[in-house]
């Protein structure tokens, strides 16, 4: 459970009136947000870096992920399940989706053992 410095009650929550970097769950106003779990941050002051809205006990990360990697990662990622379809689940999330992979289609073939052994190649390990 997080630090109550960290809820926003949206009945209750007054813009402005926050002094530390606050998280926000919204209704599911759109099915994209309730597909994706979407959380939303308040910020006392939107221009100020991230780490003077946190208070002593946040932990904040970041992870940089190399541009070399993103291609990748997309591929992995799609691989569990999370992919433009999965996330905006609606018409464009579908045609988005189907056209990455059309665009793609090399990696699939290359990548996948099923369809190696049906091309007669050796799957890549």
């Amino acid at each position: 459970m997080p630090p109550p410095h960290w809820e926003i009650i949206p009945d209750k929550a007054k813009p402005g009136k926050h002094s530390n970097i606050a998280r926000y769950k919204p209704t599911m106003v759109a099915s994209r947000i309730g597909l994706q779990s979407g959380l939303f941050t308040a910020h006392p002051n939107p221009d100020e870096d991230i780490s003077k809205g946190l208070s002593k006990e946040d932990k904040f990360e970041k992870h940089i992920i190399k541009s070399s990697y993103k291609k990748q990662m997309l591929f992995e990622l799609n691989h569990y399940g999370i992919n433009r379809l999965t996330l905006m689940g609606d018409l464009d999330g579908l045609s988005s989706h189907m056209c990455w992979i059309l665009e793609n289609r090399r990696y699939w073939v290359d990548h996948d053992e099923f369809l190696s052994e049906l091309s007669g190649k050796k799957p890549v390990k």
